[in-house]
């Protein structure tokens, strides 16, 4: 069983990548978008039943395109974080450092959008603005582009993996913990079959079988269908 789990998840990790949604051509539109669309989908699902199974190949594609789907969500979120940013300390800056006012400029100016309290803090924030203007464009740049960046398992543990010490962790627990986001073991089940799932299934009793596509059941004859308890 512990084989037939790790070719599962590697296979179906590999197969997602493979998977990935390519953006269509910007300028199709109404009937000519859609049958690129359906083509593309087509292609997809061909090139992924190939190596293993249509009930696969139909389970990765779908959760390739709800990762992309999330993904640009929190783009587009991330765009308008961005923009908030920029027109605060744009505005903030426009005005002058507390330090180069007076008591009664203070008193005349409450009400107001405030400055910076200090002339090197408002220098740190001339910096920030031109880090964010930068970060806006490349942001900006990838959504008109429909390009996303995703990392399976979180952008912070592949940071963690340049300095593992102050991560608290080993070489071989890094590793463990980047290799298993990228395993996916998942078929979606239908009442109408035998304990609502033929690729997956999970007797009462917990008993769970998980049925390969051909190209495991060619290699591996003697299991098809293993099982074991699910505790």
């Amino acid at each position: 069983m512990r084989w037939l789990c790790s070719w599962a998840g590697c296979a179906g990790g590999e197969l997602a990548v493979v998977s990935r949604p390519q953006p269509l051509d910007p300028d199709l539109d109404g009937e000519a978008k859609r049958q690129a669309q359906r083509d593309r989908l087509s292609g997809r699902k061909r090139r992924l039943t190939a190596p293993s199974s249509s009930r696969w190949a139909g389970c990765i594609i779908r959760a390739s395109d709800e990762q992309y789907r999330l993904a640009r969500q929190a783009q587009q979120r991330h765009l308008v974080g961005l923009r908030a940013a920029i027109s605060t300390i744009e505005k903030r800056l426009a005005q002058p450092t507390a330090d180069t006012l007076s008591a009664q400029d203070r008193r005349t100016r409450r009400g107001r959008v405030k400055g910076y309290p200090t002339q090197a803090e408002r220098f740190e924030k001339q910096r920030r603005l031109q880090h964010l203007r930068a970060e806006l464009g490349r942001v900006t740049a990838d959504h008109d582009a429909k390009l996303v960046h995703v990392v399976d398992g979180g952008k912070r543990l592949a940071k963690a993996r340049h300095n593992l010490t102050a991560a608290g962790l080993t070489l071989a627990e890094c590793r463990q913990r980047w290799e298993l986001p990228r395993w996916r073991i998942e078929a979606n089940g239908c009442g109408d079959e035998t304990f609502g799932n033929l690729t997956i299934r999970v007797t009462p009793d917990g008993e769970v079988s998980l049925r390969l596509p051909e190209t495991a059941r060619a290699s591996r004859q003697h299991q098809v269908r293993p099982a074991g308890a699910v505790r």
